[in-house]
């Protein structure tokens, strides 16, 4: 039962070495130029298993850091919903209400 908690507790924080790929967009986890709720959705995915072997790679989540925190968490996941709502800009800071 401990070593599941510490699993649990690693997959909230489970901190990985990135460094983001210039060539897509901060935020584009699948490597398609675009930057879409499927990539919300990867790092979801991973978030939910990371030990599961599936299509999320640590080579796809090298742009899934999009707050910079050196994390890939839900955080990063809610950061590019809020992008694609309009709430942040291409920078991921907060726009202004108007």
């Amino acid at each position: 039962m401990r070593v599941f908690l510490f699993i649990l507790l690693a997959m909230l924080v489970l901190p990985i070495p990135v460094t983001a790929d210039d060539s897509y967009p901060l935020g584009d986890v699948n490597w398609d130029y675009r930057i879409t709720i499927v990539d919300a959705l990867l790092i979801a995915q991973w978030q939910g298993q990371p030990f599961v072997n599936h299509p999320v790679t640590q080579r796809y989540l090298m742009n899934g850091d999009v707050n910079q925190d050196n994390i890939i968490n839900l955080t990063d996941a809610q950061w590019i919903c809020d992008r694609l709502a309009g709430l942040r800009n291409t920078s991921y800071e907060l726009m202004e209400a108007s």
